[in-house]
């Protein structure tokens, strides 16, 4: 018997570890995956040794060619992948798919019918969007660190990589307690220790990812978190307006992906039996009951 995703082809142009991570759930359920790196010596993929258990684990049920994408040749033949793909997945740092030519724009032409996935840090638009992000930077800016550990001990780390963790890439994450005034000074630079937003604003724009360790009034805040959107509102009959997240996952130009509030215990309990055909009498005889 066929696994249920085995009549999809997936190209997997990604790196480090979200994007394997995605591209490995069509793997596991039978899909065609081709994973497409760089040819050996022009560049890492960001999942530690080959042969080591983490690559295995995220690449398992994958095929995988070698292309160079900077190369015409090379973007030429993954070209033709395209065209009998179903799915596409990159997380790519913006500008660099744009100057790969591998952008949903670029290969849309070739295939209408192409689902194409992004992953990134901080969107595929806004402020932020043209920097990478890995795990630490995102717990950092999300909050995360604020609310981990105990009292007294400053923001921790979550130990597991619950957005992105890939060695090999260097961050600050967290410009605050003695580690970051011990490190403005051994560099030379005490100025820098009331001045976090300077050295954030300068590594990012050296192209070292960075960024503040966020309390999760900050994070609300702030103007990534702002230009994307991310605080929508909901209308609670009792409680009134109230300040939701909204789904990170959008659909191009589709709605956006927000209903009603959360309900209260049985709110819709006639609703619901009414479309099952359940009459005013038997609802309530269960509710007599205790049924409902």
């Amino acid at each position: 018997m066929s696994l249920p995703l085995a009549d999809l082809r997936v190209l997997d142009i990604t790196v480090a570890r979200a994007g394997p991570t995605a591209v490995r759930q069509f793997a596991d359920w039978g899909a065609d995956v081709i994973r497409v790196e760089p040819p050996a010596g022009r560049g890492g993929m960001g999942s530690g040794p080959r042969d080591g258990s983490d690559f295995q684990n995220l690449h398992r049920g994958k095929r995988c060619i070698t292309l160079d994408l900077k190369s015409e040749k090379g973007r030429g033949l993954l070209y033709d992948l395209v065209e009998g793909a179903d799915v596409l997945i990159e997380n790519f740092r913006v500008p660099v798919k744009h100057r790969l030519k591998v952008s949903y724009e670029d290969l849309r032409p070739l295939n209408p019918r192409l689902i194409y996935g992004s992953i990134s840090g901080f969107g595929q638009d806004g402020p932020y969007s043209d920097r990478g992000g890995v795990d630490q930077i995102a717990q950092g800016l999300g909050g995360l660190m604020s609310i981990t550990g105990v009292p007294g001990q400053g923001p921790v780390r979550v130990g597991v990589p619950i957005s992105d963790l890939s060695a090999g890439y260097m961050n600050v994450a967290g410009p605050r307690g003695r580690l970051w005034r011990a490190s403005c000074t051994v560099l030379g630079a005490p100025e820098l220790i009331d001045d976090p937003a300077r050295v954030s604003a300068g590594l990012n724009e050296a192209g070292v990812p960075c960024g503040p360790v966020n309390d999760i009034g900050q994070t609300m805040n702030d103007p990534q978190v702002e230009y994307l959107g991310m605080r929508s509102v909901v209308h609670h009959p009792e409680r009134g307006d109230l300040g939701v997240i909204r789904n990170a996952v959008t659909m191009g130009d589709g709605p956006e992906p927000l209903g009603s509030a959360a309900p209260e215990a049985g709110q819709h309990t006639d609703e619901v039996l009414v479309e099952l055909g359940v009459d005013a009498d038997r609802r309530a005889e269960l509710r007599s009951a205790g049924i409902i």
